[in-house]
């Protein structure tokens, strides 16, 4: 992993639970949804370390913020209906809280100093 970069196992566990979800052809949306978003927090990240400018920056980040906090989402709804055992998942809502954090940190902080300027 490049140095610099947050080290998320997020999308990697994603893989292994989202096969769960080809034996439940009812979830299957749900799993869409879920991989959806999850990948996209990493794939927004990527677009805000080379931004054009901090307003920039501070989108992609606003967008994968809510990428998180709606993976947190499908995480929580995937739990509460057992299609993947709960112990499974408790690493993976612990880390995508922690995502959902460091974001808001970085958004927080990223609006504050241009408002600053």
């Amino acid at each position: 992993m490049k140095k610099g970069y947050p080290r998320m196992r997020m999308p990697f566990l994603l893989f292994e639970i989202g096969r769960n979800f080809a034996e439940f052809p009812s979830f299957i949306v749900l799993g869409k949804q879920f991989l959806c978003a999850a990948t996209s927090v990493g794939a927004n990240l990527e677009e805000a370390y080379p931004a054009q400018s901090r307003r920039d920056f501070l989108h992609k980040c606003r967008i994968a913020l809510k990428e998180a906090r709606e993976s947190h989402y499908w995480l929580r709804l995937t739990r509460e209906s057992d299609i993947v055992a709960a112990t499974k998942l408790d690493d993976l809502v612990s880390e995508t809280n922690e995502i959902v954090a460091v974001l808001t940190t970085i958004v927080k902080k990223t609006a504050h100093n241009l408002d600053d300027k």
